[in-house]
Parts: C-alpha cells; structure tokens; sequence
C-alpha cells in the first residue's frame, strides 16, 4: 500500500493540539504517515512533548537551497504538470494573484518529487488554507488528497475554496453543520464525498477522565479558553459576570489564553471593577487546562463565530456544564437544559443569566457535567474516531471509493 502523508501549515502548534492528537492516534493504528509542514511554529509555540515530534517533520520554509534540486527536477522532468499548473493558475485568477498563484504551482512542484520519491499515495491536509491551496497545483491524482475542515476556513470568505472542495477525494467534516451548508453554497458538489468525523480526545487519559464532583463553593468559578482575539469576544462573558456581581452572587472567572486584546480586556476589568474577579492567566498548557477545569464549575465560551470548540470537549470530558452561543455546529454538542446551556448570540444580559443559573443550583450544574462526560463518550472519542478516518484512508490508498 503507498504511503499516507499529512500536509500542514503550521506543526504542531499549540494552538491546535487536536491536530497533534489525531495524527498521534492514526500512529498507533498502524498508519505511519509523513509528516508535512510549510513552517514550524516557534518552542513557544508548541508543547514541549512536541518537540521530537518535530524533529520528524519535513520543513518546507525557509529551505529555498535545500529544495531547489527537487524543484529542477520536477520541472525539468515532467514539463506537462508544468504546462498543466500554469494553466491552472490562469484559470483561478484574477490576475493580482498570478503570482502568489505561480508561487504555490513551485511549492506543489517540490511536494509531488519529494511524494514521489518517498511513495507517497495521498495526503491528507487540515484545514482549507494555504496547504489545500498548494494541493489544487498538485499533478491530478499524484497524489490525491483528502480534507479536513473545522471552522474558521469554511465559516469565512475563503479564495477558491469550492475548487479545493471539488478536488479532494473526500472531505471529513467535524460536524453536520458544515456539510449542509457548503453543500447549499456548492450544489455541484458530490454530497457522498463528505464524511462527519468528529473531533476527538483520548477519553481514558488521566487529563481527559472525569474530574468528580464540581468544587465546593463559593466562589462560583467560570472557566474560558480562547486566545485573547475579537472573535472570542471575551468582553461578552466579562460583562456578564459583572452581572452576576451586581446581583450579589459570588463569582471567579479565570481566562486562559493570550493575544492581542490582552491590555484592551485588562482595562475593562479595572473600568468594570473586576479586579480578582476576572483573571486573566495567560496561556497554559494541557495540564494546566485539565487542572482548571477541574477546580471550575462551569466552562464558559463568548465567541461570536465557532466551528466545534475542543474547550467545548475537554470540559466535558471532565465532566463539567458548559454555557456556549447558540452559533454554528455548537447545538450539536451541546444539549440545551441537559449538557449544559446554549444562550443568545452576543448577548452579555442571557449569558448572565445563564450563567446564574447553574451558580444557584449546584445540584443542577453536577447533573449536567455528568451528562456532558456521556456525551463525550458518544461523540468525542478520539480512538473510535481516529478509526473511522484511517479506514476512510485505506479505502483511498486501495483505489477504492470511500464508505
């Protein structure tokens, strides 16, 4: 069988540890795939677990000598994929992006030798940014290429991102919401190659097993994890505790995460008279995570766009309630009175308030953390659902149509 790469932008980053867990779990089912990346992240950047796994990784930045001879030889030696990109490139316009066009046409020149010289059969790409935008210049089925979407790179305006679609021989999805939707956006596109793999977590490692019963307060303790990005809109969920203050209850909400907003948000704390109600922590790794979500009652997400938070999933694998906007695919992981709560997009009075809620009723807040552990079970498994994508990549290194 040819061998399975994954093509990345940036790896492993921090930021996107599921990433790292999926490929870590695709390994020990047997599948050994190479690992690509345009650029590797800074140490800052990364877990230092993760750091020999980088070791393992091809580095295409900045290594322009280092790949030179594999650019001459793809170009010297199979003139018609170059013929072929160029035109392809003309056809994607406009012409402002020839260029940067032209420029992903080398980057797939030096992918396909490099491919070709190790055996590589398909590739497997997360996100539908620069890499699947790299992948379009790809000699067609050499490799093929599957996709895994998430959120911001589907939810977003994004350049030619139904011809990224159309090309992958399937699409894993982390949620129904993103298949109905493109599939509305892209009518041509073929629903059978979408494929609902959801993200997932190692459920019986000691950070991911449940954490037992919330803490005994006061203070009622609010968890969120998010970097510090309007997007997130951590305004929203300061706000609201400043209601919940204002309506004497006792409250403590940390906030994990950093980023350019950090000295905006720090000042509307001190405005609000939050000070040691509000904490910003900065950015932590996963056991710092598992630890704090262990120590709250509650985990709390303000984001004005999401695709399908792994903060959503890891607090409920610890067992704890979470209150999230009622946006995108988040009803499908939480279950609205039962998980925990869904409230008005944007609106800082009903996160208040919902948050309220579990804050009066430690009984209720226990239950829920409880049934968002099960739902974990059923939906977030990392194991069941790393084994549902390798069979997917079998299927299409055995010139079979994925199942």
């Amino acid at each position: 069988m040819p061998l399975l790469a994954y093509y990345l932008d940036r790896f492993p980053a921090l930021s996107e540890t599921f990433v790292r867990r999926e490929v870590r779990a695709i390994q020990a089912l047997g599948l050994r795939p190479m690992l690509v990346s345009n650029q590797r992240p800074d140490d800052r950047e990364m877990h230092p677990e993760d750091r020999f796994l980088a070791r393992t990784v091809w580095y295409l930045y900045p290594s322009a000598k280092k790949l030179a001879p594999l650019f001459l030889a793809g170009v010297f030696g199979r003139p018609f994929d170059l013929i072929r990109g160029l035109g392809r490139a003309l056809f994607l316009g406009p012409i402002s992006r020839i260029p940067h066009h032209l420029g992903r046409l080398a980057l797939a020149t030096v992918l396909n030798e490099g491919f070709e010289r190790r055996g590589v059969g398909h590739v497997h790409i997360h996100f539908a940014f620069g890499a699947a935008e790299t992948a379009l210049f790809l000699p067609p089925g050499r490799p093929s290429y599957s996709l895994s979407i998430h959120g911001s790179d589907v939810l977003s305006p994004m350049p030619h991102l139904e011809e990224k679609l159309a090309g992958a021989r399937f699409i894993a999805s982390n949620c129904q919401y993103h298949v109905d939707r493109l599939i509305g956006l892209y009518p041509r596109l073929n629903p059978a190659r979408f494929h609902v793999i959801r993200l997932g977590i190692d459920l019986e490692s000691p950070n991911w097993s449940p954490a037992g019963p919330p803490p005994a307060g006061p203070p009622f303790r609010i968890l969120s994890v998010g970097r510090l990005v309007p997007v997130k809109a951590h305004e929203i969920l300061i706000r609201a505790v400043g209601r919940m203050v204002e309506q004497g209850l006792d409250v403590l909400c940390r906030i994990v995460g950093d980023g350019p907003r950090r000295d905006e948000l720090a000042g509307l704390i001190g405005q609000l008279g939050l000070a040691g109600r509000v904490d910003l922590l900065g950015p932590r790794f996963e056991d710092d995570i598992s630890r704090l979500l262990a120590d709250s009652h509650v985990l709390a997400l303000s984001s004005k766009s999401e695709g399908t938070p792994m903060t959503l999933i890891e607090a409920m694998a610890r067992g704890r309630a979470v209150v999230a906007p009622r946006i995108t695919a988040i009803p499908e992981m939480v279950d609205d009175g039962r998980t925990g709560y869904l409230f008005h997009p944007e609106d800082e009075t009903d996160l208040a308030r919902k948050l309220a809620l579990l804050a009066r009723d430690p009984g209720s807040t226990e239950a829920m953390g409880a049934a968002g552990r099960v739902k974990a079970e059923e939906l977030f498994d990392l194991k069941k659902n790393a084994a549902r994508l390798a069979e997917l990549f079998r299927q299409v290194m055995d010139q079979r149509e994925p199942s």
